[in-house]
């Protein structure tokens, strides 16, 4: 590494660290009392490998590292900082890869724009300091590890190890959580678009076939594993296929405008779940499939543009496609999708011709969604913080109220927390935690008095 990249890796690692710092603090929110503080399984290192063989079961290691180590909240918040920091600079490394050879003089600037951009956007907060979010985020290290080593390997000539490493990299990725395992798919990508010596599609295949090999492997092991099974009937249960369509065409759009209106960040988005194809899903589906077609057309003529818009598509086929899942969309599905966007930004400010406002104008956006982000970090330092923001930006969800409620009752405002839980039962009368926790607070006023 030289001097020059390890002085950028300084600034992206103090950008990372100077807009997480305040959320180190940060407590347990929503899905981490049952996934980690309340789940036996990620307590002891006996208890995981019980609980093995099982689903994602390096991210639960990590769980169960920080639970051992200290059992508290800061552990689990300083690992996670930790690991978007080394993202942040793998974010640069593969975006100064992927430009090496059309951009030349500008690709360490604009692979510094692009990584300071991953490391301070606020919709990234939610797979940093929401810690159940770690999912995306470590997943997130082994997958862009696995790629800059098969890129790097490729292009020095010698990708006999490469591949091996990249594909044992691939299957540590998916044991974090099953996103990774587009990968393969982002392989091709490169070597049809930005690679040096472009290949045919046919050609990529051999190149890859390694990563093939280990995905078919991948998804024989979570064929063996019941759990999976269960996620998805459950996952079917819910609407069909092509019902789902018109759900997550609205939710992709929803995930494009998080990008450029970061103040909207939400853990629990009010999204329809669409019955039908309606005006504005026509409109929105079509306009996706649009931008899809233009950019498979443009891969010869505008290879970076096409890069950058089928990466962002790629990255969101697992969670917002055809299967249907419990929310139509969370922030955190923007973690490696948003890479794309990021990656355009840096290459249009670094290609300005004026470099003095090229830089202002870089450095007033990275400092407003600094900002930005260490506002939503203080949200995360308390439960009833985070849940009367939700409120505010979901108020016909039940699910939020409901969660408010509980930060109340577990600040003794109680009579805040039965208004909010009257409010959740209103919004959907037959919601059964609502209704528990409202009798539970009625209950207890009645053996006060």
């Amino acid at each position: 590494m030289t001097v020059s990249r390890a002085a950028f890796a300084a600034v992206i690692a103090c950008a990372t660290f100077a807009v997480y710092f305040g959320a180190l603090d940060a407590a347990f929110q929503f899905d981490d009392f049952a996934v980690i503080a309340g789940n036996p399984d990620v307590h002891s290192w006996q208890a995981w490998s019980a609980s093995m063989p099982g689903i994602r079961p390096l991210l639960k290691a990590s769980y169960v590292w920080n639970w051992s180590d200290a059992a508290h909240p800061f552990a689990f918040h300083l690992f996670n900082a930790v690991v978007h920091a080394l993202n942040a600079a793998l974010v640069f490394c593969l975006v100064e890869e992927l430009l090496s050879c059309g951009m030349a003089p500008d690709a360490r600037r604009a692979a510094l724009i692009a990584a300071l951009l991953f490391a301070v956007h606020p919709v990234n907060t939610e797979s940093v300091t929401y810690i159940s979010g770690r999912s995306n985020a470590l997943m997130a290290f082994f997958y862009l590890s696995s790629l800059l080593v098969y890129m790097r390997g490729r292009l020095s000539g010698s990708p006999a190890w490469s591949r091996w490493i990249s594909a044992l990299l691939f299957v540590a990725a998916a044991g974090v959580k099953e996103t990774a395992l587009t990968l393969p798919v982002a392989l091709l990508l490169w070597e049809c678009t930005l690679a040096p010596q472009r290949l045919t599609l046919k050609e990529a295949f051999g190149k890859t076939s390694l990563h093939w090999f280990a995905l078919f492997g991948l998804l024989l092991a979570m064929l063996s594993l019941p759990r999976y099974g269960e996620l998805l009937h459950a996952s079917l249960a819910a609407r069909s296929p092509l019902d789902n369509l018109p759900v997550q065409a609205n939710a992709i759009c929803y995930l494009l405008g998080q990008l450029v209106l970061p103040w909207r960040v939400n853990i629990d988005p009010d999204l329809p779940v669409l019955r039908e194809w309606h005006a504005l899903a026509l409109v929105q589906a079509s306009g996706l499939c649009i931008a899809i077609v233009a950019a498979l057309r443009m891969k010869r003529r505008t290879p970076l543009m096409s890069f950058a818009v089928l990466w962002f598509f790629v990255h969101l086929l697992p969670t917002n496609s055809l299967l249907p899942r419990l929310d139509a969309a969370n922030d955190r599905e923007l973690y490696l999708p948003a890479i794309g966007a990021f990656l355009l930004c840096g290459v249009w400010l670094a290609r300005l011709r004026r470099r003095g406002v090229a830089h202002a104008v870089a450095l007033i956006i990275v400092a407003g969604l600094a900002f930005a982000t260490v506002a939503r970090n203080r949200d995360y330092l308390g439960e009833t913080a985070l849940w009367e923001d939700t409120v505010a930006k979901s108020p016909r969800k039940a699910r939020a109220w409901n969660n408010l409620g509980q930060a109340y009752a577990l600040d003794g405002r109680k009579e805040e927390a039965k208004r909010a839980f009257d409010t959740a039962l209103a919004l959907q009368p037959d919601y059964d935690k609502a209704q528990a926790n409202r009798r539970m607070a009625g209950e207890e006023d009645d053996g006060s008095s």
